[in-house]
């Protein structure tokens, strides 16, 4: 293993683009460590462990003087030492193959090589577990590379900066000062549970389900594996032509605007804007700031996806248009500037809902939550001058259903559905009276409900739903209000009937 990895890195290293292109000769290890140790891990995962089984032979160790768990440990101690030299060898060799082109510190060594260790020591883990899987192993590594696959490109969540991934991810080779402690800590946590996994399996009932796991596939299982391999590969495929690009975005010509926790960009999609449409950009840029900020502050939010406006003449007034980027990019809207005002309250009520679905990624758009993220954006615009359901529905656009709604908790917990039934306009009428009859008995109760709400920085990993499912809305309303779904609904169908709401 040590000799080929070694050559491997030298060869990559000898090739004058790749060399260049990486700036660092730590930059090529980085990328030898991601594709080939894991492969190195699988080949010495199934030498010790799957082969073990599948030959039988691990009936000879299990005669020998010392109980199962210590003969896996040992196993597992073997590998993981095996491992720790060769990676600790091959960053001795990236170093002396480039010695006096890299400002080599004590930090910047300790840095390096707990990484690279911290890593292996991951891959040795999965791939241990793995082994004990015996005929599954290939099948089930297959799944587990494509989900990270399409979470990464498809599904939009930042695998790459996650835990064991971001050890070493872009900044390995060129990161000297700051400790990756969240990482490390995920990655500590991720060993632990995946050791014990291993463990469970090579221990639970005398080793007899790795020994039944080991066996060899029947025809049928073999036609079903490789079925599942073909569309596998069919759906990764996809994933890599739906690749959407995550670069930042820049608007040439653009005004930029950034106020506490939000940054605005407006930008003309004209070759030469007058001085009219300089002016609205202007405008535009400042007010959006303004609202985006206040709202981020009674949120509680620290920082705000960037927000991207981009003035077109041929759009009509009110006329508005999302734009394609990625929930990591921002968020873009079209529209003309010069006939819509930058005060309008259904602009900023559009606005301000789709930059804090963002700042989520899209999770606030669920049956759950939708009612929150829709009532607030249409009242925060308006939280001055409509203090009551019929000042609220004056202000923006007359909503005749309204005195007709009458909302269940079925429909709080279906709001997508509930939808359905209504235009746009009128569904965010609704759930902004909803969220202005909430604050009736205490605006600071209701204050703490939206916060922890739509204040939440979800992460683009498996935290946010985890973090979803421990805070559900009819907790979080409970905690924060003391109401439960039911009494809403019931104070929230007597505002919308134009009746007094009882506290």
């Amino acid at each position: 293993m040590l000799i080929l990895l070694t050559t491997g890195l030298m060869m990559m290293q000898g090739t004058g683009l790749l060399a260049r292109s990486g700036g660092s000769a730590f930059a090529t290890l980085a990328w030898l460590l991601l594709v080939f140790l894991p492969l190195t891990c699988v080949i010495l995962g199934n030498a010790l462990i799957a082969g073990e089984f599948r030959h039988r032979t691990q009936i000879f160790l299990e005669g020998l003087p010392m109980p199962r768990w210590m003969m896996l440990a040992v196993k597992y101690a073997l590998g993981l030492i095996l491992l720790f030299s060769v990676v600790s060898a091959l960053l001795a060799a990236a170093w002396w193959s480039t010695r006096g082109g890299e400002a080599m510190t004590d930090r910047f060594v300790c840095l390096l090589w707990v990484k690279a260790l911290g890593w292996t020591w991951f891959c040795w883990a999965v791939c241990y577990t793995l082994a004990f899987l015996g005929r599954y192993r290939l099948l089930i590594g297959v799944v587990i590379f494509g989900g990270l696959l399409y979470a990464q490109n498809g599904a939009g969540v930042m695998v790459n900066r996650f835990g064991p991934f971001d050890l070493i991810g872009s900044r390995f080779a060129y990161e000297r000062f700051v400790w990756p402690v969240e990482a490390l800590w995920i990655t500590a946590a991720l060993i632990v549970s995946i050791t014990g996994f291993g463990f469970a399996l090579g221990l639970v009932r005398d080793a007899t389900l790795a020994s039944m796991l080991s066996e060899k596939m029947s025809a049928r299982e073999k036609m079903t594996v490789t079925a599942l391999a073909i569309v596998s590969l069919m759906i990764i495929g996809s994933v890599f032509e739906k690749k959407q690009s995550t670069d930042p975005l820049h608007l040439p010509g653009a005004v930029d605007v950034s106020l506490r926790a939000a940054t605005i960009s407006t930008a003309a999609a004209v070759s030469v804007p007058t001085e009219e449409e300089k002016a609205a950009l202007k405008a535009h840029a400042q007010a959006s700031a303004e609202m985006l900020a206040s709202a981020a502050d009674y949120l509680g939010c620290s920082k705000l996806p960037p927000l991207f406006i981009v003035h077109r003449r041929d759009l009509t007034t009110g006329e508005l248009e999302d734009g394609d980027l990625d929930s990591r990019q921002g968020y873009l809207l079209r529209l003309n500037m010069l006939t819509t005002p930058p005060t309008d309250p259904v602009l900023q009520s559009r606005v301000l809902n789709r930059v804090l679905s963002v700042h989520q990624h899209y999770r606030l758009k669920s049956d759950n939550r939708g009612w929150v993220l829709d009532g607030f954006a249409a009242w925060w615009p308006l939280r001055e001058k409509a203090t009551t359901a019929q000042q609220f529905t004056q202000s923006r656009k007359p909503t005749g259903k309204r005195d007709q709604i009458t909302i269940s908790r079925h429909d709080l917990q279906h709001w997508l559905k509930f939808k359905e039934d209504l235009d746009e306009e009128a569904a965010a009428t609704v759930a902004g009276i909803g969220v202005l009859t909430l604050g009736k008995s205490d605006t600071v109760n209701r204050q703490q409900f939206l916060s922890a709400v739509l204040g939440y920085a979800a992460p683009h990993d498996f935290r946010a739903a985890l973090h979803d499912a421990m805070n559900s809305v009819p907790t979080l309303l409970r905690v924060s209000t003391g109401l439960d779904l039911d009494t809403l609904a019931q104070q929230w169908t007597a505002a919308l009937h134009d009746q007094e709401v009882q506290p």
